[in-house]
């Protein structure tokens, strides 16, 4: 709603003395029709990288806002002036509202968008708030993606309205507030096997108040299959950046996962497990299998609940593969912290999520004191489908493991020195799944 007499095209930009021909796309002034108020550039939607030029601009002229957009997605820019901190919006106000107008509106969880870029959300996040911070970057995106799990999940379930309460406020202090301590932290009591109780987001507040908006205006529950592959590779980009040097190590190539998940063709009774289950890949592709057959969402939903199982040691992978599998399954998964090769490690109480997940599946062993062992070990389980790519890296000559496997013995039954891993996976998978 600006007027035309506010509004320029192509206009030329003052650094200092200098009046540089390099010209803004559009600049919308204020009142005045003098002072720059929104600078926007636009690019072709091939090009990525183009935000410093934009600050450059804001800086020069003592504008607040900018934008920059390639027709396929945008970045809003906040600089309140004569600040040197860029900030971020998620919108631009309209000719009508202030700045401050923005903080005020209310926004419920229907208007969010399931439609995304995941990938340029993360890297503008990355970009502008999380380089530099002294931060480890994957736990800070994870902890605002849980808050705003979270926050979505109480909007449906149990806020008058569904508003939204995830958003970037005026003060940074109290946008801290409410995603720290009122969404993260019950998040953490929600999904308890995720993050320890005492964790909190560390970004300071200003920088959080930057990634807020990126996320605020879409939605992750109910989204379609493009946004959880999108959402995927995200993960996957977020895990290269911060194991660099190791790239490619975690992620079965997604063209390999397709083809497993056809030819061993689950069905949608049928319950998937995959014992070293990374970022979640072989459990989201047998899904999407399964959802070209289930016709609604409610069955869809259902089904995303009740028939996949994960197990993994690696945090940050099962962090992946538990937010990807509480998104499809409107809050629930079955991705368990556990080392699926070692039964040692199904004894203690922090396993006991994992013990009562994977109870219904123990096989009733004709031996009852097999049977009673297996109640501790839960070695032999009754999955229908087991779909894996287990770690090949490394032997293994720690003789309280070897102990457990008839593969890691010769012949005369005499415990070998060391066995690799992969050999004792192979044991450990037709020990989950039911004869036949």
């Amino acid at each position: 709603k600006y007027p035309f007499d506010r509004i320029d095209i192509e206009k030329s930009i003052t650094f200092g003395r200098e009046v540089h021909a390099k010209a803004a796309d559009i600049i919308v002034y204020k009142k005045d029709k003098i002072t720059p108020y929104i600078i926007v550039e636009v690019k072709s939607p091939s090009e990525k990288k183009a935000i410093d030029q934009l600050k450059s601009y804001l800086n020069s002229e003592g504008c607040e806002i900018g934008v920059w957009s390639n027709g396929k997605e945008r970045v809003i820019l906040y600089r309140p002036y004569p600040k040197e901190f860029e900030d971020s919006l998620s919108d631009i106000p309209r000719a009508d509202q202030t700045i401050d107008d923005l903080f005020e509106v209310k926004r419920t969880w229907k208007e969010l968008s399931p439609k995304f870029d995941f990938v340029e959300i993360v890297r503008h996040m990355e970009e502008l708030a999380l380089a530099g911070s002294g931060t480890n970057v994957f736990e800070e995106i994870f902890k605002i993606i849980y808050a705003k799990l979270y926050d979505e999940k109480l909007a449906r379930e149990r806020r008058e309205g569904e508003e939204v309460l995830f958003k970037k406020y005026r003060d940074p202090e109290k946008t801290y507030d409410v995603i720290n301590n009122q969404l993260f932290k019950n998040a953490i009591k929600e999904w308890p096997d995720t993050f320890e109780p005492t964790d909190r987001i560390k970004l300071s507040p200003d920088r959080l108040n930057i990634c807020v908006p990126f996320l605020e205006g879409v939605r992750l529950f109910e989204i379609g299959q493009g946004e959880y592959e999108i959402i995927d590779s995200a993960f996957e980009y977020l895990i290269t950046e911060v194991s660099k040097g190791k790239k490619g190590q975690y992620f079965t190539p997604r063209h390999v996962i397709k083809m497993c998940v056809k030819m061993l063709n689950p069905k949608d009774e049928e319950f998937v497990v995959d014992p070293a289950c990374g970022s979640g890949g072989f459990l989201l592709h047998a899904m999407y299998h399964v959802w070209e057959i289930l016709k609604t969402d409610a069955a869809r939903k259902t089904y995303a609940q009740k028939y996949l199982f994960g197990l993994d040691f690696d945090d940050n992978m099962r962090r992946i593969s538990q937010a990807l599998m509480l998104i499809a399954g409107d809050g629930r998964h079955h991705i368990f912290k556990r080392d699926s090769l070692d039964a040692r490690d199904w004894q203690g109480p922090e396993s006991e999520d994992a013990r009562v997940g994977l109870r219904p599946f123990l096989t009733q062993l004709e031996n009852s004191a097999e049977s009673k062992e297996n109640q501790l070990t839960f070695r032999y389980l009754n999955f229908d489908v087991l779909l894996t790519n287990p770690p090949f890296a490394g032997d293994n000559t720690e003789i309280g493991l070897l102990r457990q496997y008839e593969l890691a013995r010769k012949d005369g039954g005499k415990l070998r020195n060391n066995v690799d891993r992969h050999i004792l996976f192979i044991e450990r998978t037709l020990d989950m799944i039911r004869p036949g």
